[in-house]
């Protein structure tokens, strides 16, 4: 899901072009669905979004789901890391100066 039509669009193609069956939701990120509901959740969002939005993203996350943080600068991992620490420890995964915070199995 994306708020932003551009990158919803870009969503929709990048998927035809790779033969990729693919559900995308113009929504305001977790407003979109209902709380429980997926098994993974990906978002790739900036440090300030997902500290702000972390109980709303944690919410969508069925009993045992995964959860991938990722495009996170790396001196923005602690903050994010404790916005989601109600998810266990995560792995975590660094390129360079970008990050990403895995949770497997949380709640």
């Amino acid at each position: 899901s994306d708020i932003d039509r551009e990158a919803t669009d870009a969503s929709r193609h990048h998927a035809r072009l790779n033969d990729v069956r693919l559900a995308v939701v113009r929504a305001d990120g977790a407003r979109g669905f209902r709380p429980g509901s997926f098994d993974l959740v990906v978002a790739n969002l900036m440090a300030l979004l997902l500290v702000d939005r972390a109980p709303e993203i944690r919410a969508l996350l069925a009993p045992g789901g995964a959860l991938v943080l990722s495009g996170l600068l790396v001196e923005d991992v602690r903050y994010v890391r404790d916005a989601f620490a109600g998810c266990g420890p995560p792995k975590e995964r660094v390129d360079g100066e970008w990050a990403a915070l895995l949770y497997e199995g949380t709640r």
